[in-house]
């Protein structure tokens, strides 16, 4: 990860662009995110890895991928951190009602941070064929060595 591009911030926002999940029972995933460091206005991509329990409920094999709508979850941390100290682990917990077109409800908390809200919204909207839960204790989080500077009007909580 490159280092020197953003400085220590209370203010962070987290956005998911895509996201494809397969199993039942045992469900394997991956979810590509950005990461913004709403003070110095730079944008980290990312990506979780994650392996979870979880129950589909009457469709045999869920299979959905998820877009995301563009908007963005605001969050607070209680010290100033950089963007490198939410790489590790997560837990990542999630539900999705997908007949075609659906929802993919997800909430994230990050291992050794402390942030408020606890559980962070990722939820999007999902095409493919899917239903069920699923939660991931040991998810793991990376971020590309791809941060970007916001370009035009800032972007801060409304």
């Amino acid at each position: 990860m490159a280092r020197g591009i953003d400085s220590p911030s209370i203010d962070f926002g987290i956005q998911t662009f895509i996201s494809a999940e397969v199993g039942e029972g045992f469900v394997v995933g991956i979810t590509g995110f950005y990461l913004l460091n709403v003070r110095s206005q730079v944008y980290y991509p990312g990506r979780i890895i994650k392996a979870a329990v979880g129950a589909g409920g009457g469709m045999k094999g869920s299979r959905a991928g998820s877009i995301s709508s563009p908007s963005m979850t605001f969050f607070r941390t209680s010290t100033p951190i950089k963007i490198e100290d939410f790489s590790g682990f997560a837990t990542v917990a999630s539900g999705e009602i997908t007949p075609g077109i659906g929802y993919a409800e997800g909430f994230i908390t990050f291992w050794g941070v402390d942030h408020d809200p606890y559980w962070i919204d990722i939820g999007s909207m999902s095409v493919g064929l899917g239903i069920g839960a699923s939660l991931s204790l040991l998810a793991s989080v990376h971020f590309f060595d791809d941060p970007r500077r916001v370009v035009g009007s800032a972007i801060t909580p409304s």
